[in-house]
């Protein structure tokens, strides 16, 4: 079943972004307006495992954004945490329940089973700062793919050697 051929057709939708705007908060008790995302604030969680970050503002949605656990002075980060609204129209206007755009979340620096590492962790809270950028869109793409003829074996991972 492997090596006969078959036919694959798929169709698929990119989007491209651009930076539409970008800030920084003080990781550990920050309360300062971030330009698209409103007034935000952020705090260590009850666990002291990660900074959680909370922003309000009037209007419509963000499209896309990053936020990411940042050393002011050594310059290293730790992984982003990414954030999309699936729906992104060009006027978002929206009133039940009400007209605020809310954004939450949770940048990790201690892994508390100890599995994960991070460049930047609880050692640095001093110099911590989350840095927070949103995308816009800017075009999209649809297109479709066709393989007239491919065996379902080329696509099987190759396991490695032990």
């Amino acid at each position: 079943m492997l090596d006969q051929p078959v036919r694959v057709e798929m169709d698929y939708s990119l989007t491209l972004f651009h930076l539409d705007a970008s800030g920084t908060i003080a990781a550990v008790n920050g309360d300062k307006p971030i330009a698209h995302l409103g007034l935000c604030k952020t705090k260590i969680d009850d666990d002291g495992d990660e900074i959680e970050i909370s922003c309000l503002k009037t209007g419509g949605n963000v499209s896309c954004g990053t936020a990411f656990l940042e050393n002011a002075v050594t310059g290293q980060r730790n992984p982003p945490y990414s954030f999309c609204n699936k729906s992104y129209p060009p006027i978002s206007a929206h009133f039940i329940p009400d007209a605020m755009f809310r954004f939450r979340g949770e940048l990790h620096f201690r892994d508390p089973q100890g599995l994960a590492k991070y460049p930047v962790d609880a050692s640095q809270l001093a110099d911590i700062r989350v840095s927070l950028k949103t995308y816009a869109p800017v075009a999209h793409f649809t297109r479709h793919l066709t393989i007239p003829q491919i065996r379902l074996g080329d696509w099987q991972a190759k396991s490695a050697a032990l």
